[in-house]
């Protein structure tokens, strides 16, 4: 309703029923971003910011897919470099910029390329002191 009340439902392709995985995987590999539904207006959005991850997270890890997030993420190092962030105030704004910025999407993939949990030689020092560890 939200998304027909901004006149802003052309940009978003949702869903009402499970989808079928090869359908779902194909609709990722598709897509531009990764839309997280997380908010700090739910109820447990501040138990969620210290304990919890989404599967949309790991899905853009994977995908390596920018995230669209709630500019309450933006101090994550993690998010920084691959999401574009909003607030309620400028959300349409924000979706203007990722449509009029030819090359901001690119620059948001390129940026898995930085991303430490994503860097072999820092994942494998991790696991070799684990093991030395034990």
């Amino acid at each position: 309703k939200k998304l027909s009340d901004n006149k802003i439902e052309s940009w978003f392709i949702t869903f009402d029923s499970v989808l079928p995985n090869q359908f779902f995987f194909q609709e990722i590999n598709n897509s531009d971003f990764i839309f997280p539904l997380l908010h700090p207006s739910g109820k447990h959005f501040n138990a969620f910011c210290e304990h919890g991850i989404s599967g949309a997270f790991s899905l853009a890890l994977a995908a390596k897919k920018p995230l669209l997030l709630h500019q309450k993420f933006s101090s994550n190092l993690d998010f920084q470099n691959i999401s574009s962030f909003y607030t309620e105030d400028n959300f349409s704004l924000v979706l203007r910029m990722i449509l009029e910025d030819n090359g901001l999407i690119d620059r948001l993939v390129n940026g898995y390329k930085t991303l430490p949990k994503l860097d072999f030689t820092i994942q494998s020092q991790r696991f070799n002191d684990f093991l030395q560890s034990a």
